[in-house]
């Protein structure tokens, strides 16, 4: 609707710029264009303000229990519940948000339950010897990697380690790499978009086609999820198709998609249309430059994982142990390593969906649970996949809306 007001205004200058016709019915249509414009106004204004009653309608609330007693009726929070949403790595906090009661509700239920209060969510504290081991196995392959991707990758195997504990192993293992890194700190760029699921940015890293491999990938722009990873030897449609058909029924269908103007997108721009129709702008296409969040991405790709093969496939050649135009090396390249290189980028995005980032408020962000801090309105939409909803088990037992796709 705030298009169609540009649009109005667009004619309302052009019609008195150009002046088409005679003065009383120019005059007559310009007057009515601008009713037209109030008109639209009025309706947007209008349909802000249901926005906030319709999400809090749609949120979700712990059921209350069925009592003909003096008193005011119990919420139904299972200890299933709360156990699953802490191992999710949400705090008190927000596991009441999520379920719609007070945190003091929580606690109380916390305490009846004799659920450990813990600042580890359920992960193991590891000691520095221990720390030091796993940081050394991590810099074998991701040369670059730093506390953030580190506390991620602790936190994908179920370790917790401390901040301190991590910067003062990174300082003794690799001193020069920590003060190096500082270097590439950039300032933050405003992003905006409604919430998960909104906006998915797809891409191709072509930089190993030296070895006729490409590696593929898509995130999500507002939780900043990644949601695959692939590496292939050819960059065709029915690949991309692929590996985003199989991101969609782990995480379900985006509303958008960003992407390049590259022919190996077109299989995913068929199914965008297919599934929400023409018109409505459900396949974005153009410059990398708009494609910021997948940019980004292969940023840390590069450092965590592609880098460790570039070098070794350039130490293969320069001892004559590889060509990058025999058939029969490439083929014996690719059988051997393309595993290896999606096993790395499965690693890898296990990290990178593990690990926090800072919002524009300074506030830490766990990737992979955005979309269980949006646990309200996710239940009543298609945003959880039914993967998701299956590892969620205590949905069968409160009544919660059913899923439909």
């Amino acid at each position: 609707m705030e298009a169609a007001v540009q649009h109005l205004r667009r004619l309302e200058w052009a019609l008195d710029l150009t002046r088409p016709f005679g003065g009383d019915l120019l005059e007559l249509i310009i007057n009515q264009v601008k009713q037209l414009e109030c008109k639209i106004g009025e309706m947007i204004e209008t349909f802000n303000g249901l926005i906030p009653l319709l999400a809090d309608e749609l949120r979700y609330r712990a059921p209350v229990t069925a009592t003909r007693s003096v008193g005011r009726p119990s919420f139904i929070i299972t200890k299933e519940q709360l156990e699953i949403m802490r191992s999710y790595g949400l705090s008190w906090m927000d596991i009441a948000k999520a379920l719609g009661v007070s945190v003091s509700t929580i606690w109380r239920r916390r305490a009846y339950f004799q659920i450990r209060r813990s600042r580890h969510r359920g992960r193991r504290e590891i000691t520095m010897t221990e720390l030091k081991e796993i940081i050394a196995r991590i810099k074998e392959t991701a040369v670059d990697a730093g506390i953030i991707m580190i506390e991620g990758e602790l936190s994908g195997q179920g370790l917790y380690a401390s901040r301190v504990a991590i910067s003062e192993a990174l300082m003794t293992l690799d001193p020069i790499g920590a003060s190096l890194r500082w270097r590439d700190f950039t300032s933050r760029v405003k992003y905006n978009v409604p919430g998960p699921n909104s906006l998915w940015h797809l891409d191709g890293n072509h930089k190993p086609m030296r070895w006729r491999l490409v590696i593929h990938g898509g995130i999500d722009g507002y939780s900043r999820l990644a949601v695959y990873l692939k590496c292939s030897d050819n960059n065709r449609a029915e690949t991309v198709g692929n590996s985003f058909l199989a991101a969609a029924e782990e995480y379900c269908w985006p509303s958008r998609v960003r992407t390049d103007k590259g022919g190996e997108n077109a299989v995913v721009a068929r199914l965008m249309i297919e599934r929400w129709g023409e018109g409505r702008g459900s396949i974005l296409q153009g410059s990398s430059v708009h494609n910021q969040r997948i940019e980004r991405l292969w940023r840390d790709v590069r450092k965590m994982v592609s880098e460790y093969y570039r070098r070794l496939f350039y130490f293969l050649e320069s001892h004559l142990l590889l060509g990058p135009i025999g058939e029969v090396d490439l083929f014996s390249l690719h059988f051997v390593f393309i595993p290896r290189i999606n096993n790395s980028l499965s690693q890898f995005r296990a990290s990178w969906n593990n690990h926090k980032l800072s919002t524009e408020g300074k506030k830490k962000l766990q990737i992979n649970f955005t979309f269980l801090e949006c646990f309200g309105c996710l239940v009543q939409t298609t945003l959880l996949s039914k993967t998701s909803l299956k590892r969620i088990e205590f949905l069968k037992t409160t009544g919660f809306p059913s899923q439909k796709r």
